[in-house]
C-alpha cells in the first residue's frame, strides 16, 4: 500500500478506525505483535511435532509454556505501576490476577515436571487459579464506561438469554455428569469452574450489548483473552471429564493466546493515552438476536427431550425463563424508545438556544439580536415609534487577559454580563456582541430613557471590583465605556442605527472611557473636531492604541485625552476647542508608527542619530492627519506638540506667543503621563518627582500657565491617575484667571 493510500485510509476511517491505525503504526506494537504470532506459530507446530512423545509433551508444558504467562505478568506490574485514574486501578486488579495464574502455573508445572506427579485436584495450584475468576469480572467492568441503570439491565437480560443456551450446554455436558457421582470438595471445585466461566461470558456479552463507542483497543484485547480462556477452560473441563486431556497438548495453546492477548493489551496502554470507554446513543435495538437465539436453543432441547418422550426440568425452567425474557425484553424495549425520543427532545431544545444564546456569557449572540433588531425597527417604521440601541464595551480588557490570563478574562465577562442583564429593564434585548462589546436593543424607548438606562448600566459595572478566580482572590475594578443612538432621532436606518451607537462609544472612549455618549457626535451639538466621517476615527484610536502598546503596558494616548479635557475647561476654552484637544491628544504619538522598535524600545538615552529619528513622529503624525478631511486642526496641533516656549521644540522651534495654547496643554499633559508610567528608556517617576519635573519647566518647556493649572488640578485630585478617570465635575472649581 502506498503511502497516500494509507493517509486517505487513516482520513477517512471512524474514531476507532484512526485508533486501530495508530495503533498498527506503533513501532513497538508491532514488534510485540510480531513477536507473539511467532511465539504461537512455534509453540502450535512444536505441539504437533511432540504429539507421541509423552516425556516431551510434558517439557513442551513446563519453561517454555510458562514464558508468555510470566510476560503478562511483568508487563501488568509494570502498567499497573505507570498508569493514573481508572486505568491504574484496572492494571492493579489484573496485575494480581495474572500473578495468580502465575503461581498456579508454577505449582502444576513443578507438581507434573520436576516432582513427577499428578497434580491433584483440588490442590495447592487451585487455591491460585480461583482468584482470576473472581478478579477478571472486576476488571471487565471497571475497563467499560458506566451506562444508564435501564440499559444495563436490559443488556444483562439480553446477556442472560443467550448466556441460558451456554447455561444449558454447561449443565448437560460439564456440570449433570458431576453430579451424578454424589458431591464433595472435588465437585464442588469442578463445577464452579464452568459456572465462573459462564458468568464472565454473561458479563462480557452484557456490556458488549449495552453499546459503548470508542472501546479502547487494550480493552478489546483483555476481553478477548477473556473469551479465549473461557472456552478453553470449557473445553478442558469436558475433556477431564472425559479423561481425554493430556498436558502439553493442543488445548495448551488457548491459555498461551490468553497470554499474548495480555502482553499486547499491556503494551497498547503504556503506548497509547487511551481515552475510557464510552456510552452510544444506538438507533437500532440488538435485543432480538439473543431473543431468537435462546429461542432457537429452547426449540432444540424442547425437540430432543420429546424424541425421548419426556420432557427434563432443565428444558421446561429454561422455557419458562426465555418467554418471561422476551415479554420483559419488549417491555424495556419501549421504555428505551421513550427517553431516546426524550433525550432528542431536550437535545433540539438545547440546540434551539445554543443557535441564539452566547455560550461564555449566557446572554443572547450577535445573530439573534441582529434579526430583532430588524424586525423592531421595521415595526418602529410602520407604527413611528422610536427605538433606541446601546453598545457598550469595556475598558482595558486586554490588559485583564494579558495580566491574569483568558480565564480572569471569562470571569468578567460572564460578571459583567449578569450586572447588565441586571441593570437593563425586562423589555430590553440584552446581547454579547462579540469580544468584549455587549449591545442592548430597547424598543419604545426615546433618547432620554436611554441616557437613563445607559447611565444605569455604567454605574452597575463599575460598581463592585469583580473577583477573579484562585486562592489570592484577586478584586479587579472594571469600567465601561456606552455609546447610544435614538431611531429616527438619530438614524433613518437599521446600519446607521449601530453605526451612530458605534460612535458615540468610541467617543466616550476619546473622552476619558467610563462615560456614556448619545448620538452622532456623543452629546448633540457637532464640534469642529469631530465634523468629519467619525469612521475614520475609531480606526484612529485602534493605531494610537498599537503605538501605545509598542512604548509599554500603561494606558497613555487616552489618559492624556482626560487630562487635556480636564486642563480645557479649567482654562474655560470652548466645546469646539476642547473637542479639538482630546482628540490631538488622543493621536497625539501616532506617529510612532514609523519609529523602529529598536529606537522606541532602547534603554537609557538615545545618540543624536537616534533622536532625529524620533523627532520625526510629530511630523509623521501631521501629515497622516492631514489626510483626513476635517482634521486639519488636529494635524497643526500634533505637529506642535513638542514646542517649547523657550524656542529649544521641535519640529519648527515655535517660541512664546507662536505656540497653539492647545498644543501647550498636550505638552503638559503628555509630560506627566511619560513620567508617571513604565518605560524602557526612562525610569518611572514618582508623583513628587513629577511635579518637580513640571514646575521646573516651567516658562521655558512648558506654559507657565498650563503648568500652574496641572499642578493646581492634580493636588486637588481631579486629575486622577493612569487608569482611572478624572474627578471632572470639580475640574471648573480650579479654574485659574
Amino acid at each position: 500500500m502506498t503511502g497516500y493510500e494509507t493517509d486517505h485510509r487513516v482520513a477517512t476511517a471512524g474514531p476507532e478506525g484512526r485508533a486501530a491505525f495508530a495503533l498498527l503504526r506503533d513501532p513497538v506494537l508491532r514488534t510485540t505483535a510480531a513477536a507473539g504470532a511467532l511465539w504461537l506459530i512455534a509453540y502450535a507446530v512444536t505441539t504437533a511435532l511432540v504429539a507421541d512423545d509423552e516425556s516431551a509433551r510434558r517439557l513442551l508444558s513446563g519453561i517454555p509454556y510458562l514464558m508468555p504467562v510470566l510476560a503478562a505478568t511483568v508487563v501488568a506490574v509494570v502498567a499497573a505501576v505507570r498508569l493514573r485514574g481508572r486505568q491504574a486501578r484496572v492494571w492493579r486488579i489484573l496485575a494480581v490476577s495474572n500473578l495468580s495464574w502465575l503461581i498456579a502455573e508454577i505449582i502444576w508445572v513443578v507438581q507434573e515436571l520436576w516432582l513427577g506427579i499428578e497434580p491433584p485436584f483440588p490442590g495447592p495450584a487451585d487455591f491460585f487459579y480461583l482468584p482470576y475468576y473472581f478478579l477478571v469480572p472486576v476488571v471487565i467492568v471497571l475497563s467499560f464506561g458506566s451506562a444508564s441503570v435501564l440499559r444495563q439491565f436490559r443488556a444483562l437480560l439480553d446477556a442472560c438469554l443467550l448466556g441460558a443456551a451456554f447455561g444449558v450446554l454447561d449443565w448437560r455436558l460439564l456440570i449433570q455428569p458431576q453430579l451424578q457421582e454424589g458431591f464433595d470438595l472435588a465437585v464442588a471445585l469442578g463445577v464452579a469452574y464452568p459456572l465462573l466461566d459462564l458468568v464472565i461470558l454473561v458479563l462480557l456479552l452484557s456490556l458488549g450489548l449495552a453499546g459503548h463507542r470508542r472501546v479502547p483497543a487494550s480493552v478489546h484485547l483483555i476481553a478477548a483473552a477473556t473469551l479465549v480462556t473461557a472456552g478453553t477452560d470449557m473445553v478442558w473441563t469436558y475433556q477431564v471429564l472425559a479423561g481425554e486431556y493430556t498436558s502439553g497438548g493442543w488445548l495448551d495453546l488457548g491459555w498461551q493466546v490468553q497470554a499474548v492477548l495480555l502482553v499486547l493489551a499491556a503494551v497498547a496502554v503504556l503506548r497509547r493515552n487511551e481515552r475510557h470507554a464510552e456510552v452510544e446513543l444506538r438507533a437500532r435495538d440488538l435485543g432480538l438476536v439473543p431473543a431468537l437465539a435462546s429461542t432457537a436453543c429452547l426449540l432444540v432441547l424442547l425437540a430432543v427431550d420429546l424424541s425421548r418422550d419426556t420432557v427434563e426440568p432443565v428444558s421446561a425452567a429454561l422455557g419458562l425463563f426465555v418467554i418471561a425474557g422476551i415479554l420483559l425484553r419488549l417491555w424495556l424495549t419501549a421504555r428505551d424508545k421513550e427517553q431516546v425520543v426524550r433525550a432528542l427532545d431536550l437535545a433540539l431544545k438545547e440546540q434551539e438556544r445554543l443557535a441564539v444564546t452566547d455560550g461564555l456569557t449566557g446572554l443572547y449572540n450577535r445573530r439573534f439580536f441582529e434579526e430583532v433588531l430588524r424586525i423592531e425597527t421595521d415595526r418602529a417604521l410602520r407604527s413611528g415609534q422610536p427605538v433606541s440601541v446601546l453598545v457598550m464595551d469595556l475598558d482595558h480588557f486586554k490588559r485583564v487577559n494579558d495580566s491574569h490570563g483568558h480565564e480572569a478574562g471569562d470571569t468578567v465577562l460572564r460578571e459583567v454580563a449578569r450586572r447588565l442583564a441586571r441593570a437593563a429593564r425586562p423589555s430590553d434585548i440584552v446581547a454579547r456582541y462579540g469580544g468584549e462589546e455587549f449591545v442592548v436593543l430597547l424598543p419604545g424607548t426615546e433618547t432620554e430613557a436611554l441616557r437613563e438606562v445607559a447611565e444605569r448600566v455604567r454605574v452597575a459595572v463599575a460598581g463592585e471590583p469583580v473577583e477573579l478566580p484562585g486562592p489570592a482572590r484577586l478584586r479587579l475594578r472594571v469600567t465601561a465605556s456606552l455609546g447610544g443612538a435614538t431611531h429616527p432621532t438619530h438614524a433613518a436606518r437599521v446600519d446607521e442605527l449601530i453605526r451612530t451607537a458605534d460612535r458615540a462609544l468610541y467617543a466616550a472612549k476619546g473622552r476619558g472611557r467610563n462615560l456614556v455618549c448619545i448620538g452622532a457626535d456623543g452629546d448633540g451639538d457637532a464640534p469642529a473636531a469631530t465634523a468629519v466621517d467619525t469612521a475614520v476615527l475609531p480606526l484612529l484610536h485602534r493605531l494610537a492604541d498599537l503605538v501605545d502598546a509598542r512604548q509599554g503596558p500603561d494606558e497613555h494616548g487616552a489618559a492624556v485625552a482626560r487630562w487635556a479635557g480636564v486642563v480645557a475647561d479649567g482654562l474655560g476654552l470652548d466645546r469646539a476647542r476642547r473637542e479639538r484637544v482630546q482628540v490631538a491628544a488622543r493621536l497625539h504619538d501616532i506617529g510612532k508608527l514609523a519609529v523602529p522598535d529598536a529606537v522606541l524600545h532602547k534603554p537609557g538615552p538615545l545618540t543624536d542619530a537616534e533622536w532625529a529619528v524620533m523627532t520625526e513622529h510629530a511630523v509623521a503624525g501631521a501629515h497622516l492627519l492631514e489626510a483626513v478631511p476635517g482634521l486639519e486642526d488636529v494635524a497643526a496641533l500634533i505637529r506642535a506638540h513638542h514646542e517649547r516656549p523657550d524656542g529649544y521644540g521641535y519640529p519648527d522651534g515655535l517660541g512664546a506667543g507662536q505656540l497653539p495654547l492647545e498644543a501647550a496643554v498636550i505638552a503638559v499633559c503628555d509630560a506627566w503621563a511619560a513620567m508617571r508610567s513604565r518605560r524602557a528608556n526612562a525610569p518611572t517617576r514618582s508623583r513628587a518627582e513629577a511635579r518637580q519635573e513640571l514646575a521646573q519647566g516651567r516658562g521655558t518647556q512648558f506654559d507657565p500657565v498650563v503648568v500652574d493649572l496641572f499642578l493646581a488640578l492634580e493636588a486637588a485630585g481631579v486629575v486622577g491617575s493612569l487608569e482611572s478617570p478624572p474627578a471632572a465635575a470639580s475640574a471648573t472649581s480650579v479654574r485659574l484667571s
